[in-house]
């Protein structure tokens, strides 16, 4: 549309009722430059494109709301969105549809009704869709288990841009004992930014699968899914920093690391934050 009419043009035929018109002024006041975003005014434009029957504007209507962005947060209210947008075809808010029913957000959890709207993204072409869905198929969720179904929906997934996809496939590859394809596919995951992939990366380094062992490789993959909130990481690095391993030795800052991973529910972690406690680390009395 922006190559065909003036934004002039585009405004005019928005203020007129174009549903497509204001949903495209609705993302220009959203993703336009520092003199032209105004978060506000794009959630108008998009609230009146939904009100039309705009199947993405209502999708980004559900984000809004889903997210707290300049709304109050509102998971029911997004969950209509989503729901009125996915049955308008859009896949991306099928995707959405799906979260919400796996995770229980804004409506009851129900797993199959989840796994009906991954189904339904998936076949769309949706990436993420076809990386949630493998997962199903690889657990047993509400379908028969199925590794050889949930390997093809990761590899068509990772095809179709899903970064989530790559850090399975790696899992899969690395289960199967190919150490070369999981390391190539843990390393794309963690420069993409996932911890989970970033730590078995490390992991990998420090084990010298796949790869020459290298410890430093090893300690900068941990520290980066220690950025991004890995708890595995958080405990790995408490232990080095506990025995002093390849690290100069500081239990108060093992302790630190042992307590950042149990707060997420960290099992291990617990155990040696209990043991450097009974060694006299961590608050004293006095500070608590």
């Amino acid at each position: 549309m922006a190559e065909q009419l003036s934004l002039v043009d585009i405004l005019h035929k928005a203020e007129k009722g174009d549903t497509e018109a204001q949903f495209y002024m609705g993302r220009y006041y959203m993703e336009g430059e520092e003199r032209t975003a105004d978060i506000a005014r794009a959630i108008r434009w998009f609230e009146m494109a939904a009100s039309g029957g705009h199947a993405e504007a209502k999708n980004y209507m559900g984000m809004f709301y889903y997210n707290g962005v300049t709304v109050e947060k509102d998971m029911e209210k997004a969950f209509s969105y989503f729901k009125e947008a996915a049955e308008k075809g859009s896949s991306s808010a099928a995707l959405n549809v799906a979260d919400c029913y796996e995770n229980g957000e804004g409506i009851s959890q129900d797993y199959e009704m989840a796994f009906y709207w991954y189904s339904k993204a998936a076949e769309a072409g949706n990436a993420e869709a076809q990386s949630s869905l493998g997962l199903f198929y690889e657990f047993g969720n509400v379908v028969d288990q199925d590794h050889d179904a949930a390997v093809k929906l990761f590899m068509t997934a990772a095809e179709n841009g899903s970064i989530s996809a790559k850090y399975h496939l790696a899992r899969h590859y690395y289960g199967q004992d190919d150490y070369r394809n999981a390391l190539r596919c843990y390393k794309q995951a963690a420069e993409s930014g996932i911890p989970a992939a970033a730590y078995e990366l490390g992991c990998m380094y420090d084990d010298g699968k796949g790869v020459d062992k290298d410890e430093e490789q090893a300690m900068h993959w941990y520290v980066e899914a220690l950025k991004g909130g890995d708890p595995d990481a958080a405990n790995t690095l408490g232990v080095r920093y506990m025995f002093g391993s390849g690290v100069d030795q500081d239990r108060e800052l093992a302790y630190r690391l042992f307590e950042t991973a149990a707060d997420q529910g960290h099992e291990i972690a617990m155990i040696n934050l209990q043991n450097l406690q009974e060694m006299g680390y961590g608050p004293k009395d006095e500070e608590v």
